[in-house]
Parts: structure tokens; C-alpha cells; sequence
């Protein structure tokens, strides 16, 4: 399930509410911000024309790339995931909106391990975070193939050498990291993740690259007075998908708890590599929040 547009406008204005003003300059002194959909396009436009180095140019240094194939943080890994895997890329968006901070871009693909395989177009939705300087700081495809193309798929894959098993389940690393946070430990909730990790909090609207930035702007506060009550656990490979509700303290001081959830953990070698939680809010959370907003008391 994803969050709607209106759920991540309106969480991003709170999250900035509650921490505090930011500073800005005049509109005369700050130029103003490329539109984000149009920096999308011109990536899509570059990539299908096969330029890797130039579609390499659209990313930050410290961008995070989520695919099906991988999670790529930093732009000497994105560089790797460009060479091995577009080559031929063709994309065909159908369809670019904003949800929230996100630019979300829907269409078909054709990828070369696909056309081999006889699969051709797949459909994608791909999700484009980018920044005040026109980088994108994080993009994440999702394909959905129909019966038919997965069948092709595993027809293609028959006889190759299965992936070597993780040496612990991904889904028990996953359990015990949410065992760890929900006492509050900062060190030993942050030991969960790996050195080169990066995650995505706020509702797409805080994106951390690196150890560093996960501990100061996130966790180091956040660990304190989250509790996640977990319901369920999917793992596909390293992929590992949980569901619940949770409680969060920028919340529960307006009424607004317990909230639905959905994070998406990316785990090797027992480490968690990237991390990806949306909130899913109820119709009457949402009037909760609204009101919120429009009260001075809680800006």
C-alpha cells in the first residue's frame, strides 16, 4: 500500500512544524528550485539515449539507487549499476505526478535481462527524490511483471546456480533490530546498521546516507520514544518487508496514535543496508493532523 499524495504533503509539513523554523532566505536572495519532474525527465530522456555518463551527472554524491537488482549509495556504486545494467535500457513513462517531496513516474521498461529472456515491456513505478540544487538524492524503480513474464522469467533462470543463503534469516535480523529499538538503546540499535547504509524516514522526506547522518539526524532522537508493534514479516532474498503499527512521540502530542506501517529493510550480511518506512494514515488521523497544522500552538 502507498502513501498518498495529501499523507506525505501534509506529514512533511508537520515534521517541519515540530522541529522547529528553518531558516530561509528572501525570494530575492534564494534562485529558485528546478522543477523536480522536468529534472526526471531530462534523466529518463539522457538514460534512453545511452549517455551513462551524463545520466551519471544527475545524481548527488551521496544519491542512493534502490532496483530490484540491488541498492547502489554513492555515485562510484550508482557508476557500477549504470554500466552493468543500462546499456539498452528504453524507458516509456506514461504518467509524472508529485507525491509529497516525491517526483513518481509510471510507464514500461525494456531491460536487456529482459528482452533475452523474451519477456520485452514490463510496467515500473519509479520514485524520484530531488534536491534544491537539481540532483537526485534517491531513486527507486519497482517493476511489476504479469504471470506470463514471471513464467518466462523462471523458464530463463532454470539451471542457474541459486543464490547462495544468507547465514542468518533476514527476517530474524529484522525482528531483532525492532526487539532493540523498542528499548530505547541508541548503541545498540544503531550497531544494526551497516557501515555504508543509508534510509529513508520521514515519509520520503529525510533521505541519510551513511552511518553518520542515519545517528545525527535521525536515530540518536527518534530511538528514544518510537515503539513499532510489528504484525507481519515477508522476506523476499535480502528483502525484507514488515508490517504493523507504531507509535511515534511528533504524533501521539496531537492524538494521533497508534499509526499503520509499512518499511522495507534491505539486509546483508546480517547488517541493515538501506531502510524504508511509510506511514499509512487513517481518514480520521489524517482530519487529526490537518488541525493540527492549522494551530498556531503547534508550529
Amino acid at each position: 500500500m502507498k502513501t498518498s499524495s495529501i499523507q506525505n504533503s501534509i506529514l512533511g509539513l508537520l515534521v517541519i512544524g515540530m522541529i522547529g523554523c528553518v531558516p530561509t532566505q528572501t525570494t530575492a536572495q534564494q534562485p529558485a528550485a528546478p522543477d523536480p519532474i522536468a529534472v526526471a525527465q531530462q534523466y529518463i530522456q539522457v538514460l534512453n539515449a545511452g549517455n551513462l555518463d551524463r545520466a551519471l551527472a544527475f545524481y548527488a554524491d551521496d544519491a542512493i539507487v534502490h532496483t530490484p537488482v540491488g541498492l547502489f549509495i554513492g555515485k562510484a556504486q550508482i557508476a557500477r549499476w549504470l554500466a552493468s545494467e543500462n546499456q539498452a535500457t528504453r524507458v516509456t513513462p506514461r504518467d509524472w505526478k508529485m507525491q509529497g517531496a516525491l517526483v513518481v513516474s509510471t510507464g514500461t521498461v525494456l531491460l536487456e535481462r529482459f528482452v533475452k529472456a523474451g519477456v520485452g515491456a514490463v510496467e515500473f513505478r519509479s520514485e524520484y527524490l530531488v534536491d534544491r540544487s537539481g540532483k537526485i538524492r534517491f531513486f527507486g524503480p519497482v517493476l511489476t511483471l504479469t504471470p506470463e513474464q514471471q513464467q518466462k522469467m523462471r523458464e530463463a533462470q532454470a539451471g542457474a546456480p541459486p543464490a547462495p543463503a544468507p547465514s542468518v534469516n533476514p527476517i530474524e535480523v529484522v525482528k531483532a533490530y525492532h526487539e532493540t529499538a523498542n528499548t530505547g538503546d541508541f548503541e545498540k540499535t544503531f550497531a544494526f546498521f551497516a557501515d555504508d547504509s543509508g534510509a529513508f524516514v520521514m515519509n520520503g522526506t529525510l533521505l541519510l546516507s551513511g552511518k553518520k547522518q542515519i545517528a545525527d539526524l535521525w536515530l540518536r532522537e527518534d530511538v528514544k520514544t518510537t515503539r513499532v508493534m510489528p504484525r507481519e514479516y515477508q522476506a523476499n532474498g535480502n528483502l525484507v518487508i514488515s508490517m504493523g503499527k507504531v507509535s511515534l512521540e511528533r504524533f501521539r502530542r496531537i492524538g494521533v496514535d497508534p499509526i499503520a506501517y509499512r518499511a522495507q529493510f534491505v539486509v546483508e550480511n546480517d547488517k541493515i543496508r538501506f531502510f524504508y518506512p511509510t506511514l499509512q494514515f487513517t481518514p480520521e488521523q489524517l482530519e487529526k493532523i490537518q488541525a493540527a497544522q492549522r494551530t498556531p500552538a503547534n508550529r
